[in-house]
């Protein structure tokens, strides 16, 4: 669900936060303006760009000076961010870069001052050519670098342009950590801050007629509503966070839930198997000892049938050794008696002789 504040609501928030402290913005603007006017006259104060070399000298001293005004620019952001949040401020809260991370904000600086002066480098070239040889051929090629050049620039811009928020709302961050969150915050919200900027086109114009006094009124609610746009962009990135933390722990908890059935599911079936792993070792077992004991009792009847046998046998040798001594005996007693008749038969044939 889109939550984001529309361009009409920034403005009427905007407008409530100011009141009652358009002074004290006005004179902060006052500082920064009369700051950022010495530093950028410092450049033509030390050179006059007559050629091409004073040219790339007065822009390199401009360039070096400008980085100064990211301190400023710094400072002007803390003081916006206490406005929105309802925080007393001060007009010489606009020096606050100068005690806070300074380094941090020249660094910033440096990226968009060069992304500038990279832009509309080429256009300057040719403006130079032209005012040098008065030939079309390079007042066309400067007009066509101008709105490539602005069109580079305004989109570089648009994805850098909550960096001074951010480093008071993340001090411990690097510059190069900032560049990357601005653009990161910014992703698909240019358009939404193009269109923002643009909605004060009209209001400008109608300024100028006015020798730019209001000006001094609509800055400070320019600033204010950009700083509003940034507050608007960290709540809504905030809730989005949340929703998305909620949504991912939901996922995470579904997936243990996944994993965890999954898991006794596996664990079933490896306990089936170990059941059936288990079951078929007892029945092989079983079935060894059941061969066991067959191969057993196969013995023991051989053995029986072995014992069965022999005596079998050795009844049978005793029945023959017994038929076999019988014959024996027989004959001796037949000689015993055979002796005996002849020894009868000789006694009587003696006592005949002796008659």
């Amino acid at each position: 669900m889109n939550t984001f504040k529309s361009s009409a609501e920034l403005k009427g928030i905007s407008k409530d936060q100011l009141f009652g402290h358009y002074g004290t913005m006005v004179g902060a603007l006052l500082l920064m303006g009369l700051a950022a006017l010495l530093i950028t006259y410092i450049p033509s104060m030390l050179i006059t760009a007559q050629t091409i070399p004073e040219l790339i000298i007065y822009y390199l001293i401009s360039f070096i000076v400008s980085l100064l005004v990211g301190i400023l620019a710094s400072g002007e952001a803390y003081l916006y961010l206490k406005l929105i949040c309802g925080q007393p401020v001060f007009a010489g809260d606009i020096f606050y870069g100068f005690k806070a991370h300074p380094d941090k904000a020249i660094l910033l600086q440096f990226v968009l001052s060069l992304t500038t002066y990279i832009g509309s480098a080429p256009m300057m070239i040719f403006y130079y050519l032209y005012l040098t040889t008065a030939r079309t051929s390079y007042l066309l090629l400067m007009s066509i670098f101008c709105v490539i050049g602005m069109a580079v620039i305004c989109i570089i811009n648009l994805m850098l342009s909550q960096v001074f928020f951010l480093l008071q709302d993340f001090p411990q961050y690097s510059a190069k950590e900032l560049l990357k969150m601005s653009c990161r915050i910014m992703k698909g919200h240019k358009g939404r801050l193009f269109y923002i900027s643009v909605s004060f086109l009209p209001l400008y114009i109608l300024g100028t007629f006015s020798f730019c006094i209001a000006f001094l009124w609509l800055i400070p609610y320019t600033n204010t509503v950009m700083a509003n746009f940034y507050m608007d962009l960290m709540k809504n990135r905030n809730r989005i966070q949340k929703q998305n933390q909620t949504v991912m722990q939901e996922n995470m908890a579904m997936q243990r839930n996944a994993d965890v059935q999954e898991n006794s599911a596996i664990q079933g079936n490896v306990d089936v198997q170990d059941n059936s792993t288990i079951q078929w070792n007892i029945d092989v077992q079983g079935n060894t000892v059941i061969q066991g004991n067959e191969g057993i009792q196969g013995d023991m009847a051989v053995q029986e049938n072995a014992v069965i046998q022999g005596v079998a046998l050795a009844s049978e040798n005793s029945a023959i050794q017994k038929e076999n001594l019988e014959p024996s005996v027989s004959l001796q007693d037949k000689a015993t008696v055979t002796e005996g008749s002849v020894a009868q038969e000789d006694t009587s044939i003696e006592e005949s002789k002796e008659y």
